[in-house]
């Protein structure tokens, strides 16, 4: 669970320097508004992405890069292409894993925590996580971003996951870069980069 948590945890930017104030509650309903009105039109999203891993036992984080792959009807692909070769696809709620050419599979339907979490990397990459009783949400702004910060009320996800951050751009199209906070403080960064929404994805693009 902790070596997948760790590969999926898709998500996010460095350590921001510039100040940030609380959006007020007029902002954040027209933020929430514009969020869900983009991820409703969202059919499909192809992104390719950076990720860095920061341990506090490691001098140097670790990064990889690779290809995310989404669509509506609940199919997201994570393709890591360096420094090695992974896969992660959730789709017919099922979790596929090829490691270099070593496959496994996991029932959704049966494993609830898995379940949570196809939900959160999927709620994560779009934004559509607005969810007061699964999360307590705080909105900020700087002047180039504004910031959602999520953290779990649920103890089986807050074993894995203290806290969230997405960011967004003024506009509030998607989500840019997105971190990851475990709870003993070790973190996963990932910053989207050539984003394509609602192009063309072919199906066979999540069989492993």
């Amino acid at each position: 669970m902790k070596k997948i948590l760790a590969l999926i945890s898709l998500f996010s930017l460095q350590a921001i320097t510039f100040a940030q104030t609380k959006l007020s509650a007029t902002e954040i309903s027209s933020f929430q508004k514009k969020v869900t009105s983009e991820s409703k039109a969202l059919q499909s999203l192809t992104a390719d992405f950076t990720q860095t891993k920061h341990i506090s036992f490691l001098s140097k984080p670790i990064t990889s890069t690779g290809k995310l792959y989404l669509k509506s009807d609940e199919k997201l692909k994570w393709e890591y292409l360096s420094p090695t070769k992974y896969a992660v696809v959730f789709k017919d709620k099922k979790l596929f894993v090829n490691n270099q050419g070593k496959k496994s599979t996991v029932d959704l339907a049966t494993n609830k925590q898995f379940e949570k979490l196809s939900k959160l990397i999927s709620g994560t990459i779009s934004g559509s996580m607005f969810d007061d009783q699964e999360f307590t949400i705080s909105y900020f702004k700087n002047n180039n971003e504004i910031i959602v910060n999520l953290k779990p009320k649920a103890k089986d996800l807050a074993k894995y996951v203290k806290e969230i951050e997405l960011y967004f751009d003024k506009n509030g199209q998607l989500v840019e870069q997105t971190k990851m906070i475990e709870p003993n403080n070790d973190y996963t960064l990932i910053k989207f980069t050539n984003k394509k929404i609602n192009a063309s994805v072919n199906d066979s693009v999540f069989t492993l």
